[in-house]
């Protein structure tokens, strides 16, 4: 989270932003990254910035596959769970080994920042 709040703080200062309102993310159920405890760690790290008392928005990005073999993609089943650290993910549709595709992702993808007029 460290990295996320430094790159953002460099991103909006680049911009010429004296305040930052929002941040959205996408977090894949892969990632093993609990929200509460992003949420708990960017507080803390932006106390004192330009993004002091700002929103940090989380969207959760499900798990999915694509398969070599015959080309079908879904959803990683439940079973799936983020606990495992390397899951064989099987296709849905032929049985053959797939690949993970989504939930792996963790990114801001939308910075809310106010920007004066120059």
């Amino acid at each position: 989270m460290s990295e996320i709040v430094r790159r953002v703080l460099e991103t909006a200062e680049e911009a010429g932003a004296v305040s930052i309102s929002a941040i959205d993310m996408e977090v894949g159920g892969m990632t093993f990254l609990a929200e509460d405890q992003m949420r708990t760690a960017y507080d803390s790290l932006v106390r004192g910035t330009m993004a002091e008392g700002s929103e940090l928005r989380v969207t959760a990005v499900p798990a999915s596959y694509r398969c070599g073999s015959c080309g079908s993609a879904g959803p990683v089943p439940p079973a799936h769970s983020p606990t495992h650290m390397a899951p064989l993910i099987e296709c849905g549709e032929c049985g053959e080994p797939a690949v993970l595709e989504g939930g792996k992702e963790c990114r801001v993808t939308n910075i809310e920042a106010e920007v004066p007029d120059e």
